[in-house]
């Protein structure tokens, strides 16, 4: 998914998702040519995610008009069909609502509901069921842009702004009630990225920043102004756009380790110890640059582009078959 800007002044955006094969035996191989598209003309796509239930076939994007959309990946033909759209305009009242309001982040934490964060620092929480709906909702959640949310577990929701700040909401309070936890002052930069450690422990989360660091909290521990993580790793080489947990696939690899897109510094590798203590949590095993300038100009089909002046906003986790043979 991605986006073209039609106008500067404006900020119109068109998008385009397209679905593409791979093979990775006897080398890695992307094809060039898309098995599915679907043009978006109002608005470019900012987040994709794959629906809960694998089954369903379902890929959700988030819209830079303020829209979420389904898509049905699983109805074959060279053509995506929209199945559901969440639409902000309709649910506010106010037709100019949705242009003037991006949806940054989304997370399905179950079937039937899904949750939403806008650039205008508010976060919702959508029903899928018929006639789908806002169940609930904080308008003002932050001050600048809400970069992303994740459901901590059934009743509490994870917020983080470009406010540098993260927040905890309790969905069983009203929507006018403030947060039940926040961290404002860690910090120095914006908060862009959440991943959940421990699904038996969904108190702790690790949470990365604009300003290189990833950071271990636990949700229960926070103190206001004087919270402070279990750990941090800072001086990861750039901002921390993105945070994904390795599905773990065999003992050789660590309970939980973590993949970070760092932007200019490229992406991360940091395994997590809950058994440790303090800084010794976390721990630096691998850094993944953009490939030299040698590399990219001896190898064109491999990086059609120059991907040493590009920034790595993306990261994701192949299980051990997908990849035999790469």
């Amino acid at each position: 998914g991605g986006y073209q800007l039609l106008d500067g002044q404006t900020q119109q955006k068109s998008g385009l998702i397209s679905i593409h094969s791979t093979r990775f035996d006897p080398s890695p191989i992307v094809s060039p040519q898309p098995l599915m598209q679907y043009q978006v003309d109002e608005g470019g796509v900012f987040q994709l995610e794959c629906g809960i239930e694998q089954e369903s076939g379902l890929l959700w994007a988030s819209l830079s008009q303020g829209d979420i959309i389904s898509l049905d990946i699983s109805s074959g033909g060279d053509k995506l069909e929209e199945k559901t759209r969440l639409k902000l305009s309709e649910e506010e009242g106010d037709s100019n609502t949705s242009s003037a309001v991006a949806c940054t982040g989304i997370h399905q934490n179950s079937s039937s509901q899904i949750n939403s964060c806008y650039s205008d620092g508010s976060i919702r929480v959508w029903t899928l069921g018929e006639g789908p709906k806002i169940l609930w909702q904080k308008t003002s959640a932050h001050e600048m842009e809400a970069w992303q949310v994740l459901r901590a577990d059934e009743n509490t929701l994870v917020s983080a702004g470009d406010d540098a700040a993260f927040c905890v909401w309790d969905l069983r309070q009203s929507d006018e009630s403030g947060p039940i936890g926040a961290v404002r002052s860690f910090y120095q930069g914006g908060v862009t990225s959440i991943a959940a450690l421990d699904a038996s422990r969904p108190n702790l989360l690790a949470i990365g920043s604009y300003d290189e660091t990833i950071a271990v909290w636990d949700l229960r521990a926070l103190s206001g102004r004087r919270s402070q993580p279990l750990a941090s790793l800072p001086k990861l080489g750039g901002g921390v756009w993105r945070l994904k947990k390795c599905p773990r696939t065999d003992e050789s690899i660590p309970k939980i380790r973590l993949l970070a897109a760092c932007m200019h510094g490229g992406w991360r590798c940091v395994d997590v110890d809950l058994s440790q203590s303090g800084d010794q949590i976390l721990h630096h095993v691998l850094e993944c640059d953009y490939p030299s300038s040698d590399s990219v100009r001896d190898n064109r089909d491999l990086f059609p582009h120059n991907l040493p002046s590009a920034l790595a906003y993306g990261a994701c986790w192949l299980s051990s078959e997908w990849a035999a043979g790469s």
